[in-house]
């Protein structure tokens, strides 16, 4: 018996083997995959993308994490930055995005208004902020913000990480 035959003996069946593979991956990128396995070659980009898709495919029908981002002010419309935190999130889980995101992303209630609010109306605002991301569905709020995931733990029982976190989480 080869060892490729042996992986779902030696690993468990949860891995994303060829097996599995034949079953997510389309025809025609298993046949381009193969091919370049037999010779040799870098597999195309556009291969490889129709393989990427189809193994966070299936890690999200086994239980990898749904998450959803709060842009913080200072990252987001401070420094223009919306597209990396995305990309690492939907690396490592699948990104649901809330109502009002990136340049319209409310503020989280801190920052700032931690000078110019009472306490009672920074929890209001977190709640509210918290809400709009409970309502994608998401089991973990992410933001790349320390205050941020200070106000809007306070708004919601559920969990909160920064996206650091979400990082040394998921390096193996």
């Amino acid at each position: 018996m080869s060892e490729a035959t042996r992986i779902p003996e030696l690993f468990g069946s949860l891995v994303f083997n060829e097996r599995t593979m034949e079953q997510y991956v389309p025809q025609s990128a298993m046949d381009v995959w193969r091919g370049c396995l037999k010779s040799g070659q870098p597999l195309p980009l556009s291969a490889a993308n129709e393989i990427a898709d189809a193994m966070k495919t299936w890690a999200l029908e086994h239980g990898a994490t749904r998450f959803t981002y709060h842009d913080p002010c200072e990252l987001g419309r401070g420094s223009g930055i919306y597209d990396d935190p995305r990309a690492v999130i939907g690396a490592v889980g699948e990104l649901l995005e809330p109502a009002e995101t990136r340049e319209n992303a409310p503020c989280c209630g801190s920052s700032v208004a931690n000078t110019a609010i009472s306490d009672g109306q920074q929890v209001q605002i977190a709640k509210s902020v918290a809400g709009q991301l409970e309502a994608t569905g998401a089991e973990v709020i992410v933001t790349a913000c320390p205050l941020c995931k200070k106000a809007i733990g306070r708004g919601t029982k559920g969990e909160v990480r920064d996206l650091a976190e979400i990082v040394v989480a998921n390096i193996r």
